[in-house]
């Protein structure tokens, strides 16, 4: 496993492999004086470097995600969205070879001699890792303790081999890399180091063997078909081309193999603590399925106004139960309108509606009557059939009035209008006349 301690061993077999070219080529006399490899800032290395030191210095400025291994794999999280595995970090570094020197053609020397080091070893081979992060015969205890503990950063055993391609910046990103170290310039190279490979050290979670495949291990079960034998919902069919379905309403949905012993619409809403259930009605086939919501006392406190999902659970003979893909459902507050009452006094009007299904603490709860539009009092309990409005003036008549339920609207508009002669065109969508509300004088 390669740890987090991988940069550093990156940069330090960077720094040993320069260390064994200047002395396999003796560029000490070439330079005439002793020369150090170093790893630090360069900043803080001109306050350490002599006239009497000539100095090779690796600097990793840079790091950036390496593109080829970033998706390799994504995360592996269990249903409750925890992660169990994490990817692997893949990551490219960017470092910068500098030559100090205080004499004529010393700076130059030691670029050159660098450069043609890191050109005639362009992939660091696990020998060499293992030989400068693991030194032989052992040191324990002579070396600092960042270097000894280089020693597990796992590098030599990565799967992918490490590379070193040069990596030539234009002017103006050397000049902005030197003004942001604040120092001053020396002879630079740059280079692309590929890829440290960075496993995560959480647990993780294995999985036991499958013992057994398909009933009494027979196998995968396998239909000659282009589309997969699971239930699926590819259309709902509300009533009166409505976009949505109201208590007492049946609607029809469409999809494959929805047959079976059980068969079962399950409506999960935000603001229930379980899922609604519904049984379907006489005459369902493998295509079709219609389901009617109840209008009862007990179903306008079960259920909730507002957004949902449904979907089918279908168990066929000899098979587990399946749920089908998830279908948004809209479920309509149905206000009675007719019976609400409206008092207009101090210049103000208030509303009393009685809504089904019953209104619960925490819905978005709005009623619009002609242009204004007003949010409910407060419930004053955690669910409740009547809700208070109050409106600004308004002068006396009927208005056009819907309620908003959690983003869901009241019927107020009728859609299914049948065509009229002698063309029998489609008719666009109309107002309610039943939508709406008189303001007393």
């Amino acid at each position: 496993m390669t740890s987090a301690l991988a940069l550093a061993g990156v940069t330090r077999v960077l720094q040993d492999l320069l260390n064994e070219g200047v002395v396999d080529h003796d560029v000490a006399a070439a330079v005439g004086a002793a020369i150090n490899v170093r790893a630090l800032p360069p900043d803080r290395l001109q306050t350490v470097v002599t006239d009497a030191t000539p100095t090779l210095n690796v600097f990793l400025y840079n790091v950036t995600p390496n593109t080829g291994w970033r998706n390799h794999e994504l995360p592996v999280r269990n249903p409750r969205g925890e992660m169990v595995r994490p990817p692997l970090l893949a990551l490219d570094l960017h470092y910068l070879v500098t030559a100090f020197g205080y004499d004529d053609l010393q700076a130059e020397i030691l670029l050159g001699f660098a450069m043609r080091t890191l050109h005639e070893n362009p992939i660091l081979t696990r020998a060499q890792i293992t030989r400068a992060l693991s030194p032989a015969p052992s040191v324990s205890g002579g070396l600092p303790p960042a270097l000894e503990a280089l020693d597990g950063s796992g590098l030599a055993e990565q799967i992918e081999q490490v590379k070193i391609i040069e990596d030539y910046l234009t002017t103006e990103e050397v000049s902005r890399i030197w003004t942001a170290m604040q120092t001053q310039y020396r002879p630079t190279t740059a280079y692309l180091v590929s890829v440290v490979l960075i496993e995560s050290e959480l647990p993780a979670r294995i999985t036991r063997p499958v013992l057994r495949i398909g009933r009494d291990n027979r196998g995968a079960s396998v239909f000659p078909a282009m589309l997969p034998p699971l239930p699926a919902i590819t259309r709902l069919i509300t009533p009166e081309r409505q976009p949505s379905v109201r208590l007492g309403d049946s609607f029809v949905v469409e999809g494959r193999n929805l047959m079976g012993t059980l068969v079962e619409a399950r409506i999960v809403h935000a603001r229930l603590a379980e899922p609604l259930t519904l049984s379907p009605d006489p005459g369902n086939s493998a295509r079709l399925a219609s389901f009617t919501i109840p209008d009862t006392p007990a179903s306008r406190a079960a259920w909730a106004a507002g957004p949902a999902l449904l979907t089918l659970r279908v168990q066929r003979p000899g098979e587990p139960e399946r749920d089908s893909n998830a279908w948004p459902l809209m479920i309509a507050p149905a206000p009675d309108l007719a019976g609400a009452t409206v008092t207009h006094a101090a210049a103000a009007v208030s509303v009393d509606l009685t809504v089904r299904p019953e209104l619960r603490e925490g819905q978005e709860i709005l009623l619009t009557v002609g242009s204004q539009t007003a949010t409910a009092d407060p419930l004053g309990a955690s669910q409740a059939a009547t809700a208070h409005f109050d409106l600004a003036d308004m002068a006396a008549g009927s208005y056009l009035a819907w309620l908003r339920v959690d983003g869901v609207d009241s019927w107020f508009t009728l859609r299914d209008l049948p065509p009229v002669g002698p063309d029998f065109l489609p008719r666009p969508p109309e107002f309610d006349p039943a939508a709406s509300v008189t303001v007393p004088a």
